[in-house]
This record gives structure tokens, sequence and C-alpha cells, in this order.
């Protein structure tokens, strides 16, 4: 299948690769940023915005060696960004996949080219190396006059493309595709408006950003893609063996399990109510109701997760209007057979 050929490409799989490291510099910002807001620690907040400053470098160093395994690749990365000062997180995966491309035609056609026939092996392999910095040259030529505009990524704030994207989630995982394959794409967005929103709480200055990879987790994600708590909490069946599992997040042996997967009585309570519960928190985030992500801290349960990703007490209630609804909308709109 196309989308399985795409889940399993080495660039898709890197990046996925990458995001536990970056996530947790930026974590390590975030807990630099709660040290600071409750002790007024100034090496704390300059360890923070530290943090923020290097992580496009951080970024096109680490995706770097994940995509060529290649030392000298993550110095090329690193020395483009500070000479180019394309200074954000999108530049950076660019300059690295850019630089896998390179390492790509390096190794599949220059490596083993002979130029000339009985021409030393040392001297070839000065020629070669010459030509590789000289492409090296030219990439960064070329990103000097590329100035990145990255006003459209404002859209990704807006509630209706949340929606769109929980709903998108909820699709792929009900016709048995695992939504891992959006987090490449979307994962880097997730990391440039947290990245953003840690510094705008540093400053004092108010926080824009709703899409993170917290906030899809503990909100949209909660108990896992399609917020299954509720099929989980009423099938004696299910219950022993997936209400721990769900709890922290994964519900994988709901999905293939029930299953969910193609299963025209499960497509309301999973796709439309998961959509509907996943989403209501972007819209009250928007609305100023619930406060705005500083933190990622996927995994570590429904309650806990949902008050650490803003430290708001009211995201607990919203978890627990999620549960009732998920409740709700399984007991009523789901019929075993």
């Amino acid at each position: 299948m196309k989308i399985e050929k795409i889940t399993n490409s080495h660039i898709i799989q890197s990046i996925n690769n990458s995001f536990p490291a970056l996530f947790l510099a930026l974590n390590l910002a975030s807990i630099c940023l709660l040290i600071n807001n409750f002790s007024s620690s100034l090496l704390a907040s300059k360890i923070c915005l530290l943090i923020i400053t290097l992580l496009p470098c951080f970024i096109a160093v680490v995706l770097s060696f994940y995509l060529t395994n290649r030392i000298e690749y993550c110095l090329f990365a690193f020395i483009i960004l500070i000479i180019t000062k394309q200074n954000n997180i999108i530049s950076a995966y660019l300059i690295a996949i850019v630089l896998y491309y390179l390492n790509y035609i390096f190794e599949k056609y220059l490596l083993n080219y002979h130029f000339i026939k009985d021409l030393p092996k040392f001297v070839e392999d000065s020629v070669k190396k010459i030509i590789l910095i000289l492409s090296f040259i030219v990439i960064t030529f070329i990103a000097l006059q590329i100035k990145i505009n990255l006003d459209w990524l404002s859209l990704f704030d807006l509630p209706i493309t949340c929606i769109l994207i929980i709903f998108l989630y909820c699709l792929l995982f009900y016709f048995g595709y695992h939504p891992a394959l959006l987090l490449a794409f979307l994962g880097p967005i997730q990391l440039l408006f947290l990245s953003e929103n840690i510094q705008a709480a540093l400053l004092n200055l108010p926080l824009e950003h709703l899409f993170t990879h917290g906030t899809m987790s503990a909100f949209a994600n909660m108990s896992g893609t399609g917020v299954t708590i509720g099929i989980v909490l009423l099938s004696k069946k299910l219950a022993p063996s997936s209400l721990k599992a769900a709890w922290f997040g994964v519900n994988e042996n709901v999905i293939f399990g029930l299953p969910v997967t193609k299963n025209k009585k499960a497509f309301l309570p999973f796709v439309i109510g998961g959509t509907i519960l996943g989403s209501f928190p972007f819209a009250l985030m928007a609305l100023g109701y619930l406060n705005k992500p500083i933190f990622d801290a996927p995994y570590l349960g429904i309650f806990i997760e949902g008050f650490l990703v803003n430290f708001d007490y009211r995201s607990i209630i919203v978890n627990l209007i999620q549960i009732g609804g998920s409740l709700l909308f399984w007991k009523f709109l789901y019929r075993e057979n």
C-alpha cells in the first residue's frame, strides 16, 4: 500500500525517531521555565532561553545524524544554519533533508564512480571530497537567497484546523492505518509552537499556540485516538485487559481487538464522537477558558497529563467531561452483535 510505503520511508522513520530527543530538550526548557516562575531564578531563565535559541541547531544536527549516520553532515547542517541565520525549526528540518539527499546522491552515484581509468585512488578520493564540499557551498549559497515565510503556520492554531486533524487521526485508525504517519509532518510544527509558547511564557507575553504534541496527547488522544475510554469501561471483555493501557493513552488493543477498524457500528462513536470529544478542549483554549500548553507530558496518565500540559486545574474537569462523553457515545451509538 502507498500509505505503508510512505510510513516506512527512511525520512519519515528518521523524523519520528528524532522526536524523543527533541521533546526531551523542550521539556528541560519547560522545567527551567517553571523553576523561574516559582523562584525567579536567573540561571533557570537563561538556560531556558538558551535551549529555545539553540533548538533549531539541535534539530538539524540530530535529524542529520538519523538520516545519514554521518558526523560530517551534522556539522554541515549546523554550519548552514549559522551562516544563513535561518534560525527556525522548519528551516532546520529542510536543511537536514536536503543534506540527506546530497549524501544519497554522493553514495549512490559518486562514491563508486571512476573518473579516469588508472587514476590513483587517493587523487580520485580527493576530487570526490572537493565535489562534496562544493555541493555544500552551493547549498549554503542557495539557502542564503531563500527566506521562508512561516505565516501560513498560524492556520494550525485555528480550532477548525485542529478538528480536521483530529478527524483525520480517527479516520486513519478506522481504516487500519496508524496515524504516526502524520506525526512526521505535524511534529515539527508542534515543536515550533511549543518552543514559542515557552519563550512567550518566559517573557510574560500572551501564549499564542494551541496545537502541540502535549495537547494532542492529553486531549485529542485522551485514552488513545478516538477517546475510546467509554467502550473500555462499558465492556466486561475489554476492561480487565485494556483499562490500564487506556489510562496511559494506548488503545491499539481496542482498535484492532474489538475491532474498531472498518466496523460500521463503531464509526459514529469512534470517528465522529472521538473528533467531538478530542477537539472541544482546543475550542476552550481558543476562547480563553483553558490555559494554552507550555509542557509535553505524554503517557503519564489521564488527569496527570492533562494538568501538566498547561498547569491548569480545569484540564482535569475537561478530562472528566471527555470520559463522560465517551461513555454516552459508546453506550448509545454502538451496539455489539
